[in-house]
């Protein structure tokens, strides 16, 4: 077991502190809570748990198992567009089913210049995605939100940003790796806010400090994924062409 307080009030960012902080939240009463279901006990004060995969579904996944060996719930929140990972291969899709099966909460995480605040398309990707792809949550974090989709509520799907589990004093965020949230969460566990949001991006919880190494790191992960689909897909479609010594692709 884990102390419950951080020496000095400092951390590191690893998977290791990631599962103290878990501990600091509930040793303070907190029930971490998914924003798709309805809470049990409105008395009770809740964590909004949130992690924006803008990087690493593999970090998504390990904070998922963490926080599942202590018995929370949590949201996630995947990117079609991501440049770091295609979310529709299949270990990714593999990820998406196994943090649902943990019951965790596993939405898409939308980028604005994309579709916009329209209700409508983001219906139609949140009803694609799930009827092609693979099961997902009818909720929605948006990438770098404006004023348009902060406190809106839509109808069809529940918006991370909308009025009932967002408010800009209850809002804690390591976006940008910064240490400066972990001060204001502890100053609002302090309080006993009854509500509070805290965002965490699994990337930047990996146990890598050097950051060449980290871009390292995810450069081979992705060149390992285009290597696995032309090995299985494109020597395959041009197999004739290949053995033309002379046709020239400008590979």
């Amino acid at each position: 077991m884990y102390k419950k307080n951080f020496k000095n009030n400092t951390f590191e960012y690893n998977y290791r502190s990631f599962e103290r902080l878990l501990v600091e939240v509930a040793s303070n009463d907190y029930i971490f809570c998914r924003f798709d279901l309805p809470l049990k006990n409105k008395r009770n004060k809740i964590i909004y748990l949130r992690h924006d995969v803008d990087i690493s579904p593999l970090s998504a996944l390990k904070l998922g198992q963490i926080e599942n060996n202590n018995g929370i719930k949590a949201n996630f929140f995947f990117q079609i567009g991501a440049d770091t990972y295609n979310i529709f291969s299949p270990k990714n899709i593999a990820t998406i089913i196994e943090l649902r099966k943990l019951g965790h909460c596993v939405g898409l995480h939308i980028d604005e210049q994309l579709l916009s605040e329209d209700e409508e398309k983001i219906m139609k990707t949140l009803n694609w995605f799930n009827d092609c792809i693979v099961d997902i949550d009818f909720v929605v974090s948006f990438h770098r939100p404006t004023n348009r989709v902060l406190g809106k509520k839509f109808t069809g799907f529940v918006n991370s940003y909308q009025a009932e589990y967002f408010s800009k004093d209850c809002y804690v965020s390591d976006s940008r790796r910064n240490k400066e949230f972990y001060p204001k969460l502890l100053n609002l566990l302090k309080n006993r806010e009854p509500s509070i949001q805290l965002l965490l991006h699994p990337c930047w919880w990996y146990p890598e400090n050097n950051i060449r190494k980290f871009k390292k790191i995810l450069i081979k992960r992705r060149i390992s994924e285009v290597n696995c689909y032309i090995k299985n897909n494109f020597t395959k479609a041009f197999r004739g062409t290949f053995q033309n010594e002379n046709s020239n692709f400008g590979l």
